[in-house]
């Protein structure tokens, strides 16, 4: 049964730039995820666009006006939630479905975190498993820049309960294992690992043709052997029939000839016989 998943990610604002260029796929290089087809980039979808042209302009705007006074260099300004499901899930599904899937979480994380916090949506196409990341301002209901309260143990365990009963369950998707202690993955260490899984299928799957085509090679081996055999019986068979023709050709050889025998020494018979009668008239 696959799962549905949603992680959570925390950024700096040195961070935001090199995030909003994966997003949006401003650059065609990506130094951590050989996994893009940028040929198929055209086909991602940005379902929600930053009001103030970028991504770091947008949370400094959020954080303006939640009325934040003051905040640190090192302050967490942006998170976000990489939505996604077990790779099974895409492959039995139509594109409506996917859709829906997506809009659904899009919803789903605006109502959690507010949905004057969304900074952009963006849905990824253009990888091995379809995906949408979610960038959000962690500002709580009382107006306070603080993702450690947003994204602490007990959110996160309460944003998988509440993801499952509201999204996933009703895309007969199963919820992730409740209170495992595994750590909660970012975003790119979660890409890196479900590629080493997908990478594992494909090096399964290249064994398994591995060992289709040595065994078709096997085949193909023995059909040669076999058909050097049948050609070889043939050769033989050819050599029967030449020396079963040219024993024909001397057994009627051999039968004219009798036949030439015979009628000589017919001939010679009767001359003899004729011979005889005259010696005889001869004699009286």
């Amino acid at each position: 049964m696959a799962n549905g998943i949603i992680r959570i990610q925390k950024y700096q604002k040195n961070a935001l730039q090199g995030v909003e260029n994966h997003h949006k796929r401003k650059t065609k290089i990506s130094t951590t995820n050989h996994d893009i087809n940028y040929d198929l980039s055209g086909q991602n979808q940005s379902l929600i666009k930053p009001s103030a042209g970028s991504f770091l302009k947008s949370c400094e705007e959020r954080i303006e006006k939640a009325g934040v006074k003051k905040v640190r260099s090192n302050s967490v300004v942006a998170c976000e939630a990489l939505v996604t499901a077990s790779p099974d899930f895409f492959k039995e599904k139509d594109t409506k479905i996917m859709n829906a899937y997506f809009k659904r979480s899009l919803w789903f994380l605006q109502d959690f975190y507010g949905k004057e916090n969304i900074i952009s949506a963006d849905v990824h196409l253009d990888e091995s498993t379809p995906h949408m990341h979610v960038v959000f301002t962690p500002i709580t209901v009382d107006n306070r820049l603080s993702a450690r309260d947003l994204i602490s143990k007990s959110q996160l365990q309460k944003l998988q309960d509440e993801f499952y009963r509201d999204v996933t369950y009703d895309f007969g998707l199963e919820r992730g294992e409740r209170g495992s202690k595994r750590k909660h993955l970012d975003t790119i260490d979660y890409k890196k690992q479900t590629i080493k899984k997908l990478s594992n299928k494909v090096s399964e799957k290249r064994k398994r043709e591995e060992e289709i085509s040595s065994e078709i090679s096997e085949k193909a081996r023995w059909i040669e052997n076999a058909d050097y055999d049948i050609a070889k019986k043939k050769l033989e068979i050819g050599e029967i029939n030449l020396r079963i023709d040219d024993l024909k050709i001397k057994t009627e050889n051999n039968l004219n000839m009798f036949g030439q025998l015979k009628k000589e020494n017919e001939e010679l018979s009767n001359e003899i016989a004729v011979k005889k009668k005259l010696l005889q008239i001869l004699m009286y």
